[in-house]
């Protein structure tokens, strides 16, 4: 059997530099696992390496199937003829897949207990709480319903923020002031196919820390961006632009810092981590981590600088 890494919907932003990479250091080719036909389509347009030397096969799945039919169905096409190494978690939307796809073939790496929390929100901030509650963190709880968020304490959520359990890109993201609008929330909650987390509202500028941990569980920060955000229409939270924050600058230190007791309270080993943060008056406050590379190809600035 062929040793391969198995890379799913290979998009041009990362892709091309990971097969590259085992290709001509490990001397491994790639198997390609598409969830559609666009998908497919997409990476023969945006990403030629798809039709080099460096792939091995291709194989398929459905991108909303359940998780256990989808490790299923690509263990099947696979066996007996190729000897899965490496399945890279580079898109957020697969944390828990890749997960999955790496106990199945037998690899030494997180496990699915510790990756679980990284496609939880709010599972993610109560193991850091348990872990290390000395860190501080903002209020947070699970809400399904109007009434859930109306029982909420309006002294901890005198500005809340409403978001998706499992959200991704800042999406579907509401922030109001309480008492909150019982129409305006039920018609958010509706719309969801998840259940959402209400928070507390962080006043301060908002950052992003990249970094990388190793198998002894010990993170490296490799960049700090101050993310700029304004006002479009009604959406208070738009991306304008990003700022590399300098490693001589003191917020450097204090937000590397804080994020690296993060990473570690999560039990986090050899992954990517790309992390939101506010920085308060009273110091750093998590938004949320991912179990990955920074997207939009931002992992090629920090590798730049």
């Amino acid at each position: 059997m062929e040793s391969v890494a198995l890379i799913l919907d290979p998009e041009p932003e990362y892709a091309p530099a990971i097969i590259g990479h085992y290709w001509h250091n490990a001397g491994l080719r790639s198997v390609l696992a598409y969830s559609s036909r666009k998908k497919r389509l997409a990476a023969v347009v945006n990403a030629p390496v798809v039709h080099s030397h460096a792939i091995a096969g291709r194989v398929e799945f459905e991108e909303k199937a359940p998780v256990q039919e989808s490790v299923d169905r690509i263990a099947t096409q696979l066996a007996g003829g190729y000897d899965v190494r490496v399945v890279p978690t580079y898109l957020e939307d697969f944390v828990i897949l890749t997960t999955a796809l790496c106990a199945r073939f037998g690899l030494n790496w997180n496990s699915p207990e510790v990756m679980g929390p990284y496609r939880d929100k709010f599972a993610y901030k109560e193991r850091v709480r348990r872990n290390r509650p000395d860190l501080p963190l903002n209020a947070s709880k699970v809400v399904c319903t109007v009434d859930d968020v109306l029982a909420s304490d309006p002294e901890a959520y005198s500005r809340f923020v409403l978001k998706p359990i499992n959200g991704i890109g800042n999406r579907d993201i509401l922030i109001r002031d309480w008492p909150p609008n019982r129409e305006e929330v039920a018609t958010y909650l509706r719309e969801l196919d998840s259940a959402a987390v209400l928070e507390e509202f962080m006043t301060g500028k908002e950052f992003q820390v990249n970094g990388q941990v190793g198998g002894d569980g010990e993170p490296v920060v490799t960049a700090v961006w101050q993310a700029n955000r304004g006002a479009v229409g009604s959406r208070l939270n738009i991306s304008e632009d990003y700022w590399t924050v300098a490693t001589s600058d003191p917020r450097f230190r204090k937000l590397a810092d804080y994020a690296c007791d993060v990473v570690r309270a999560s039990g986090l080993t050899r992954s990517p981590f790309h992390m939101e943060l506010i920085l308060r008056d009273s110091g750093p406050g998590l938004i949320e981590c991912g179990a990955r590379l920074i997207g939009g190809a931002g992992w090629h600035e920090d590798a730049r600088m």
